[in-house]
């Protein structure tokens, strides 16, 4: 059986995608137009998407680290940062889209900000909540 925290990630993963979808053809709609109407919400939204969204697979890959030249990065973190500059570069083949450099820079800063929250204090300290109680040895609710 899946876990919640799955399901959120598959959920979550699926907006992600279709805001790209959305923006890729050029359609308007009351996120982008809610985006547009704050100053650097495009950088805001990177920041914030793609953090949640390393978040979220942080979670379901149960905190995994890889060892990267000397240093230990989360897992989630290169799946999702070769993610971002992946997408940010095929904008590059879209007239609609403009690349930029600080939409990458964002895309990391969010994920670096939200995997350090998310490790250090909410979904370690509460996963017992929606983790089952025969996982955590706290017996039942």
């Amino acid at each position: 059986m899946r876990s919640f925290r799955f399901y959120l990630t598959a959920v979550f993963t699926f907006f992600i995608a279709w805001v790209i979808y959305e923006a890729d053809s050029h359609s308007t709609n009351i996120f982008f137009s809610s985006v547009g109407a704050i100053p650097y919400g495009d950088k805001i939204g990177h920041f914030v998407l793609y953090g949640l969204l390393a978040m979220f697979f942080d979670w379901s890959f149960n905190f995994k680290s890889r060892l990267l030249f000397g240093y230990n990065i989360p897992f989630s973190a290169l799946v999702i940062l070769g993610f971002a500059v992946i997408e940010e570069f095929t904008q590059i083949l879209l007239e609609s889209r403009n690349f930029d450099l600080v939409d990458i820079l964002f895309d990391f800063l969010g994920m670096w900000f939200f995997i350090r929250i998310g490790r250090l204090s909410f979904w370690q300290r509460f996963s017992f909540l929606i983790t089952p109680p025969e996982k955590t040895g706290r017996g039942k609710y």
